[in-house]
């Protein structure tokens, strides 16, 4: 097996331990190369080349274009999580039919989805069209009202009809506003402005476990969207 791997060191909501992925490689007869050209090396596996490429923290521009060209010359494609095809995923598996049960194997052992976290962080409406007026530059406040209303439907949905697949750490949701933002003090016991220590949180989900039963936090986070989102945001939330 001809390999290639390309790795960012960007901050990733996993993590990736690629010893163990190197681990379980041992038995085969693997020869790795690192180009530190991510569409270069999806060229070489959509060309035979390579028989196999696997990377994380990729960009989109690093890799669209050659994961289109290798997917269209028959190799197969997954995120580290397994999800087919995966176009939205910053982590990827690329390899020829042959080589792809065998890749996936390895590169999963070194794969921890556990760290996957969500975090609604709810910010308060008026809140955030005052600071909009104080800015230099003013988003419309058209635009400003429809990014709300779609960020908070988009998450809504995802909390309580369908979590994101591979997502297996915390769910919690932060509600934002200077009443419920804890500051740290200085020596004469005034906050210390801009430098939080907390904020009023409400858990949905514990790291490697289940949703926590509905009855615990639903209708108390569906109150802190009516109270902090514009009415038109709750019209529709069941």
């Amino acid at each position: 097996m001809l390999a290639n791997v390309g790795h960012s060191s960007n901050e990733q909501k996993y993590s990736y331990d690629i010893r163990k992925t190197l681990e379980q490689m041992y038995p085969y007869n693997l020869t790795l190369r690192r180009s530190g050209c991510t569409s270069l090396d999806l060229a070489y596996v959509a060309s035979g080349k390579l028989d196999g490429f696997w990377g994380h923290g990729l960009k989109p521009w690093d890799r669209l274009a050659g994961q289109f060209i290798a997917q269209n010359a028959g190799a197969l494609i997954s995120s580290f999580d397994g999800i087919p095809d995966s176009y939205g995923c910053d982590n990827l598996i690329v390899s020829t039919p042959k080589c792809f049960k065998e890749l996936s194997v390895c590169v999963k052992a070194g794969y921890q989805s556990k760290n996957i976290h969500l975090t609604w962080v709810l910010t308060n409406y008026v809140t955030a069209m005052e600071n909009n007026r104080n800015r230099e530059r003013m988003v419309p406040e058209d635009i400003l009202l429809k990014t709300h209303e779609g960020a908070a439907n988009t998450v809504w949905g995802l909390i309580t009809k369908a979590m994101p697949r591979g997502l297996n750490g915390r769910v919690d949701v932060i509600l934002n506003n200077p009443k419920h933002t804890v500051f740290y003090k200085d020596a004469e016991g005034n906050n210390v402005e801009g430098i939080a220590k907390g904020f009023l949180s409400l858990p949905v989900k514990r790291e490697g476990k289940g949703i926590l039963p509905e009855m615990t936090w639903k209708m108390k986070l569906f109150m802190w969207v009516k109270d902090n989102a514009p009415e038109s945001i709750t019209k529709y939330m069941k």
